[in-house]
C-alpha cells in the first residue's frame, strides 16, 4: 500500500512537472499570437477611423458629386 502510495506521488510529481515544462514552452508562442491578434485589431480599428475620415473630407469637398466622366452631378449647379 505504502509502496502505490509513493508511486502514485512520483507520478504526479512526474506529471506536474512535464506539464510546467509544457507551459513554458507555450508561454512565449501564446504572447507572441496574442500579441500579433491585439495588433491585427487595432490595426482593423484605426483603418476604421482614418476610411470615415477619408470619405468625411471626400464629402466635404463634395468629391461625390462628380462622375468620372468630367460632369458635375451637384445639386446646386442645376
Amino acid at each position: 500500500m505504502l509502496l502505490q502510495l509513493l508511486s502514485a506521488v512520483f507520478l504526479l510529481g512526474i506529471g506536474l512537472s512535464l506539464l510546467t515544462s509544457f507551459v513554458q514552452i507555450l508561454r512565449p508562442w501564446w504572447n507572441r499570437l496574442r500579441f500579433e491578434v491585439s495588433y491585427l485589431l487595432f490595426t482593423i480599428k484605426d483603418f476604421q477611423k482614418q476610411l470615415v475620415h477619408l470619405v468625411t473630407v471626400m464629402y466635404s469637398f463634395d468629391v461625390f458629386f462628380f462622375d468620372f466622366t468630367g460632369v458635375n452631378l451637384s445639386p446646386d449647379t442645376h
